[in-house]
């Protein structure tokens, strides 16, 4: 085993990345509260869901930034590499206690609707 989880079970990062995903879906609730109840009348189911699934969406740039700043104050973490996807990121780790020893990892980021 390269490496060993952090004492929280993140393998790379003590920062928990799902916190976008937590903020996100706290604010649901008092959004729909705000909305008109004619509103829900008025709405087409289909129409209803799309804007409630706009609201619990987190903004794939914030965890792109989130990634890119958590991977690169890792302690192992030795350079960024060019990678040509824009959801993406390459980077160089070294092997604990083995700067010479490299490891290249790649974070893509995907948007999975639930």
């Amino acid at each position: 085993m390269f490496f060993s989880p952090t004492s929280d079970g993140y393998l790379f990062s003590s920062n928990k990345l799902d916190q976008l995903l937590v903020e996100a879906n706290g604010k649901l609730p008092t959004e729909v509260e705000r909305l008109e109840a004619n509103r829900f009348l008025n709405t087409t189911p289909e129409n209803l869901i799309a804007y409630l699934m706009q609201l619990a969406t987190v903004e794939t740039s914030r965890v792109l930034a989130g990634v890119d700043a958590t991977t690169q104050a890792h302690v192992n973490f030795k350079r960024k590499e060019k990678y040509p996807h824009e959801s993406g990121f390459r980077y160089v780790f070294h092997q604990p206690g083995d700067a010479n020893r490299e490891l290249i990892i790649t974070a893509v980021v995907f948007h999975v609707p639930s």
